[in-house]
């Protein structure tokens, strides 16, 4: 009897445990169930109210100065006799970069200025018989008039006298028809009077013969200024040609010595060395003008257009200086191209900070991150799905066109 009582009461503890176990297995259900639906509940308020950011990426993009970079070509083709800079270098507007050999117009110049100076000196000294030359004629000129005056003056006296000689000579033959004297002295007057005309006479054509040889010495000077003259031009042309020679051949010179033609930096530099040929046109150096940096990105034009615009937040990835460990730089988009090139559409975005540890240089490249929307994630996962339905039927509809 006494053992049925014990197990009776060992049923009966049994039966609670029972049931105390089936109340604890409800109640962590219950929990479960909450605890599954408050996820449910935090994953939809998330999925409406959160925002995610979308990002268009562009993988080819890089850091350049504001101001396009200015290429230096040959200008002509040569050999190179010296380069005067190096890569990275900074330099001033005329700075000499590199020089081509030039050892030939460099001869031709010398002997051109040699020319050209012995030329001047002549020049000098044909100026110099000019000046004399005038002088002379002057002085012929000023001596034959003097001796024309002075013949002409005896020439008048040697007629006075002639016409004395004659009056007299009449005077006497009246005498001597009147008998009131000898003949003696009418043979006198009359030889008298012969002599005075054949003086003037002679006075005449000593005069004539003065202003004849007056007039040719004048002459033979006027001939050999003009002569002179003519010269001195003909070594003026010849001293202005060698000028002209002298200046085309500091032309020559000057493009055998390229220079900067703008202040910046060498951003490029090709491999030369003295010795090395160079053909015309050939890039040699590319000039990075000083100045604000930005960044140019090249965007798909499917995803980019209309999506990208100015004011727009974005992140620069360096891959020079990995992101992880030096940061990104902040960028805002500045201006967005609208004709696309290649499927590709460029965009300007200005640097608005950057790290410190990253030294922002004109041709660094890297990838450029813009922020152009912020959507819920519910409607990303509807998008997605509508893409993908998208891309069902595009599939549905060329196997039935196949």
């Amino acid at each position: 009897m006494a053992l049925f009582r014990g197990g009776r009461r060992l049923a009966t503890h049994f039966s609670r445990s029972i049931r105390a176990l089936e109340g604890e297995r409800a109640r962590g259900a219950s929990l479960i169930v909450v605890g599954i639906g408050a996820v449910i509940v935090a994953w939809v308020v998330w999925g409406a109210f959160a925002r995610v950011t979308l990002w268009d990426v562009s993988a080819d993009s890089r850091v350049e100065s504001s101001a396009a970079a200015h290429v230096v070509g040959a200008p002509l083709a040569g050999r190179v006799l010296s380069v005067h800079v190096e890569l990275g270098q900074p330099v001033a507007a005329g700075d000499v970069l590199l020089e081509l050999e030039s050892a030939e117009i460099r001869a031709a110049e010398r002997e051109s200025v040699a020319t050209r100076d012995a030329l001047a000196a002549q020049l000098a000294a044909i100026d110099e018989e000019i000046d004399a030359a005038r002088g002379l004629v002057d002085a012929i000129g000023r001596g034959s008039r003097g001796a024309v005056a002075e013949a002409d003056a005896e020439r008048e006296r040697a007629d006075a006298e002639a016409r004395w000689a004659r009056v007299e000579q009449a005077r006497i033959a009246r005498l001597g028809s009147a008998g009131a004297t000898s003949e003696r002295d009418l043979a006198r007057a009359v030889l008298e009077a012969e002599m005075h005309t054949s003086q003037a006479l002679a006075a005449a054509h000593a005069t004539q013969r003065i202003a004849a040889d007056a007039r040719t010495r004048a002459a033979d000077a006027v001939v050999r200024l003009e002569s002179l003259r003519r010269e001195r031009v003909r070594l003026r042309g010849e001293h202005a040609a060698e000028e002209a020679q002298i200046q085309r051949l500091e032309v020559e010179l000057a493009r055998r010595r390229i220079v900067a033609p703008i202040a910046g930096t060498v951003g490029e530099l090709s491999a030369l060395r003295p010795g090395s040929v160079v053909t015309e046109g050939e890039r040699l150096v590319a000039l990075v003008p000083d100045g604000p940096l930005r960044v140019v990105g090249h965007f798909a034009a499917s995803s980019a257009l209309g999506r990208v615009s100015p004011g727009q937040r974005a992140q620069m990835r360096m891959d020079a200086f990995p992101w992880t460990r030096f940061g990104m730089i902040g960028l805002v988009v500045a201006r967005v191209g609208n004709e696309p090139r290649d499927g590709l559409v460029r965009v300007e975005l200005e640097v608005t900070h950057a790290p410190s540890s990253i030294p922002i240089a004109h041709g660094l490249e890297g990838s450029v991150e813009v922020a152009v929307e912020r959507v819920s994630p519910i409607e990303l996962v509807l998008r997605a799905v509508g893409q993908a339905l998208d891309g069902d039927v595009e599939t549905g509809r060329g196997g039935a066109s196949r």
